[in-house]
Formats: C-alpha cells, sequence, structure tokens
C-alpha cells in the first residue's frame, strides 16, 4: 500500500511515466525495508502509510487506482487477504458472500 500512496504523490505533479514509476517503487521499498530494520510496529507503519490519505495531502482514488493496478500483477491466494476485505470485495462483485 505504501507504493500506491508514493505513486500517487508522484501522480499529483505528472502522471508516472514507467521509469518514474519504478523509482517511486524502488523509493518505496527502500522505505519499507528500513521500517522493518527499525522493528517498527504494524500500527506505526501503518499511521505511516495512511497519514497523507488522512491530511488530504494524497488523492485517495489515485492511490486506489494504483493499488489495484499493483495488486493484479501481484499474485495472491484468499489466505493472503483479510477476511473483511474478502467480504468488501464479494459485496462489491454483488456475489453472495459463502
Amino acid at each position: 500500500m505504501y507504493r500506491a500512496v508514493k505513486l500517487a504523490s508522484a501522480a499529483a505533479r505528472s502522471w508516472p511515466d514507467a521509469d518514474k514509476t519504478e523509482k517511486a517503487i524502488a523509493r518505496a521499498d527502500r522505505v519499507v525495508d528500513t521500517w522493518i530494520r527499525q522493528r517498527l510496529s504494524l500500527e506505526e507503519a501503518a499511521l505511516k502509510i495512511y497519514r497523507p490519505l488522512k491530511l488530504d495531502n494524497v488523492s485517495k482514488p489515485i492511490t486506489a487506482q494504483f493499488a489495484a493496478q499493483l495488486l493484479a500483477s501481484t499474485p495472491l491466494v484468499r489466505s493472503d487477504v483479510p477476511p473483511y476485505l474478502l467480504d468488501a470485495c464479494t459485496y462489491l462483485c454483488g456475489e453472495v458472500a459463502p
């Protein structure tokens, strides 16, 4: 998600081409790696990730668009996704939850 936030931040200045996208993702990954080395808690990381969205410094719809693009290219299995997100996606797609 941090990748998507950073891409949306970059898009606020100008829509990133493939090179800018790759660089923004690399920068985001370095920051996340730093958080891991610092043993930042999940709660602290979540605050850092979502703060720009909360403060309206980054567009939520553009962040969602980048998140969707990133997820489309990421191999996931159902067990990787929290149940509440599965339920939300099921609801949005008009399917009946099991």
